[in-house]
């Protein structure tokens, strides 16, 4: 009797069949799941915007003045428990971050900045040799509640840390995604070419009176903004604002962004994330971030997340960014 031995296996077309397969359901799975950790990523940075909400507010309950509770300036001169001389104004400061930290659950860090700044204001602070290592430590430290994690800005590095050139050398600085409204501004007739972002004479002017969420602080004469100056509605008046571009969380210029109208010899692109060499174009903005869709975060004033759309009307933008423009607006 003859037997037949079947060879077991496949073709090579059999094989070639299901690799094909394979590819088209890597194909259409892929971008499932792209969506799914960007959905993640959109989740956390909501939770990061609503942490700082609810930590702004926590502040606002242990500060009263004349019976109306406020929020911090975003920058101010002094030590850390804001300490400050009414003659003091120097551009050294403190971003509102600092005030954020004993509610943030980073009281070991503000200490550390306190330590540092007790009675010799933040001028000093900085500039003091025996206490630049603790304000340098301090200041390098990467609190995840202040960044984004879909944030791919062309300063971040893979250790999620921002670097920047001084006096040539590189240093290593603390990075953060979320800055304070101050509110809208425009250029001033006589500016002809790209401004010096560290002078403030050309922002300094404002489409009416101040009238953002919170004031600068930059002038230790600025004062905070009381919970019954939001004439608008704190809940439909923008405190803080997803920036794409990486800033440091410490140092006092760079807690806050503008919406800025320009006139007809300085332009300004809003919504980008970085533009080279334009430090104040970085700073003075709209709303950007890595997140995909074209959105950015902000909470309001009232603790309310919301993602905006960075194709939003530019009125109802300008409306939620000031506290008191009587043109009420409903953020969608």
């Amino acid at each position: 009797m003859k037997f037949t031995h079947k060879k077991n296996g496949f073709t090579l077309i059999e094989l070639l069949v299901v690799i094909a397969i394979i590819g088209v359901l890597v194909g259409l799975l892929l971008p499932a799941v792209q969506q799914a950790r960007e959905a993640a990523r959109r989740n956390a940075c909501g939770n990061n915007l609503k942490q700082l909400g609810q930590a702004f507010h926590n502040y606002a309950d242990t500060r009263q003045r004349k019976g109306d509770a406020y929020f911090p300036a975003a920058a101010k001169i002094g030590d850390a428990s804001g300490i400050s001389s009414m003659t003091n104004v120097q551009t050294r400061a403190y971003t509102w971050v600092i005030w954020m930290l004993p509610f943030s659950e980073q009281m070991p860090l503000y200490s550390q900045l306190e330590t540092a700044s007790t009675n010799n204001g933040a001028q000093q602070a900085w500039t003091t040799p025996h206490k630049w290592g603790v304000v340098q430590a301090a200041r390098d430290a990467t609190v995840s509640t202040l960044n984004c994690p879909s944030w791919v800005g062309d300063l971040k590095d893979k250790t999620g840390r921002l670097y920047a050139a001084n006096n040539g050398r590189t240093e290593v600085k603390g990075s953060n995604n979320y800055r304070l409204n101050l509110g809208r501004r425009y250029w001033k007739s006589n500016v002809v070419g790209d401004p010096e972002y560290k002078k403030n004479a050309w922002n300094e002017q404002r489409l009416g009176a101040a009238n953002g969420a919170v004031t600068s602080g930059r002038n230790s004469r600025d004062g905070e903004i009381g919970f019954a100056e939001y004439t608008d509605g704190m809940s439909e008046t923008i405190l803080l604002v997803e920036n794409a571009t990486g800033s440091e969380w410490a140092r006092g210029e760079h807690g806050h962004v503008t919406w800025v109208t320009h006139n007809d010899t300085v332009d300004i692109e809003h919504n980008k994330a970085s533009v080279s060499g334009k430090e104040w174009e970085r700073n003075y903005q709209g709303g950007s971030s890595g997140h995909t869709g074209d959105m950015f975060g902000v909470v309001t004033a009232g603790g309310a997340v919301k993602f905006l759309s960075t194709s939003i009307d530019d009125a109802t933008y300008r409306n939620a960014v000031c506290r008191a423009s009587g043109k009420l607006s409903t953020l969608p």
